[in-house]
């Protein structure tokens, strides 16, 4: 019986998903943490560097296992330094809460931070 319970559950839930992403298929997201991926980057997310811990610069991380993840990062900042035509580009944040660490840390190293709709970086 519970057996049959379980796999109930997991059809709603997995009907409910379907659901969404067919109702986001015809969404704008205006939220920046609501912007749809890109195949490749969804294919990222889901692999196992999606699960892993790569904090720190790539090639100096804290923690170890991290080779194939900092290759990918070196290659994404070279990239991102040659479409923005930049001398540098870090491209390890992957969320607004990162976002909003690297502002925090950025004003700390009197470095003004770069413009945001988010109402608190005004105030400052």
């Amino acid at each position: 019986m519970a057996k049959s319970q379980n796999k109930e559950s997991y059809n709603k839930i997995f009907t409910k998903l379907k659901e969404h992403h067919k109702w986001f298929e015809n969404s704008i997201p205006l939220i920046a943490s609501e912007n749809i991926p890109s195949p490749a980057v969804r294919e990222a997310v889901i692999s196992d560097f999606g699960n892993r811990y790569a904090e720190g610069w790539p090639g100096e991380r804290v923690y170890a296992g991290c080779i194939y993840i900092d290759e990918v990062e070196f290659e994404c900042m070279k990239l991102a330094k040659k479409l923005y035509k930049a001398k540098f580009a870090d491209v390890r944040p992957i969320s607004k809460s990162c976002r909003i660490f690297c502002l925090f840390e950025s004003r700390r190293c009197y470095v003004s931070p770069i413009y945001s709709s988010w109402r608190s970086y005004l105030t400052w």
